[in-house]
């Protein structure tokens, strides 16, 4: 209802030419820098998008109103970039892991084999990573929009793309919350990733780079597709705790958290390279961390991932 009326006061003042509304929000602030970074550079990138699944584009993602991809043409242009037909015409690749059901169906993190059958039988994972590494080879900026389940990473990708040796290869990645949040996310940063190309010689732009994407692998992968369930499964009944209610013990709760970010970080990563400090619940809940992350660089990111 809140659509409607803000769509027909849009058409009232005759600013449909200034306008987008499409599903996102809490990711806006990156579009909106991606577009005036744009303007300023008059830089207009032209991305390549391509799916896991068949059924992707045309599904409608939990929690919003449209097919996925009518949501994701309005987050590349918000975010200053254009949508082209052939992979072969630009160097910006988006892969988008996407669900093959309706919302209704479409999986939380959840254990992968109590998944609907649509992520067994309609998304294919095998020749997704191939795709990706032959756009790889082909020198491509290569991006993962990980939209296939909600609230997280698709846990099973991430271990194929580990598995692969990927993972240090893409240019951005995101995999949070909404459908809406990611898109808002992966797509600004893979359009100021590709105007810097390798950076050059700009050591510090690169670093800041690398670790804008480390956050979200650790924010995104780590913490909401792997830790948080843990805790909440295994250790907020033991603190007599649960997902909104962590106030009287959050310190304990933060530590625990913070110990467990750290395993992942060991167990995925480089971790003499990557310090992640500062950890806690901003909003004094499950949903969602905080934390810093510092990274050591080095004169190239081979070996960031372990394998």
């Amino acid at each position: 209802k809140e659509q409607k009326e803000l769509l027909f006061r849009v058409n009232e003042l005759d600013i449909s030419h200034k306008v987008l509304i499409y599903p996102g929000a809490d990711d806006l602030g990156c579009s909106l820098f991606s577009k005036v970074f744009c303007d300023v550079k008059k830089y207009s990138p032209e991305i390549y998008v391509r799916y896991s699944s068949t059924w992707g584009p045309f599904m409608k993602p939990k929690y919003e109103d449209r097919s996925l991809h009518e949501s994701l043409k309005s987050q590349i242009i918000a975010a200053g970039g254009f949508i082209i037909d052939h992979s072969y015409d630009t160097n910006i690749i988006l892969m988008v892991n996407s669900p093959a059901t309706e919302q209704w169906n479409m999986a939380e993190q959840v254990p992968f084999n109590t998944r609907h059958a649509t992520y067994f039988s309609e998304v294919n994972y095998r020749e997704f990573i191939e795709a990706i590494k032959m756009y790889l080879g082909k020198g491509k900026n290569v991006s993962l929009a990980d939209v296939a389940v909600c609230n997280g990473s698709d846990t099973y990708l991430m271990n194929l793309l580990k598995k692969n040796n990927l993972i240090n290869e893409l240019s951005s990645y995101a995999g949070w919350n909404t459908s809406g949040n990611t898109l808002g996310t992966v797509i600004p940063h893979t359009i100021i990733h590709s105007y810097y190309n390798n950076y050059g010689s700009n050591k510090e732009k690169l670093k800041k780079d690398r670790e804008f994407y480390l956050h979200r692998l650790v924010e995104d992968w780590g913490y909401q597709g792997v830790v948080r369930n843990d805790i909440i499964e295994n250790h907020l009944p033991v603190l007599k705790a649960s997902y909104f209610e962590v106030k009287h013990v959050q310190k304990d709760v933060e530590e625990l958290v913070k110990n467990k970010i750290m395993d992942f970080v060991r167990d995925n990563f480089d971790s003499d390279n990557l310090l992640i400090t500062n950890v806690n619940l901003p909003w004094v809940r499950m949903f969602e961390i905080d934390f810093e992350l510092d990274l050591k660089l080095n004169k190239t990111f081979a070996g960031l991932i372990q394998n």
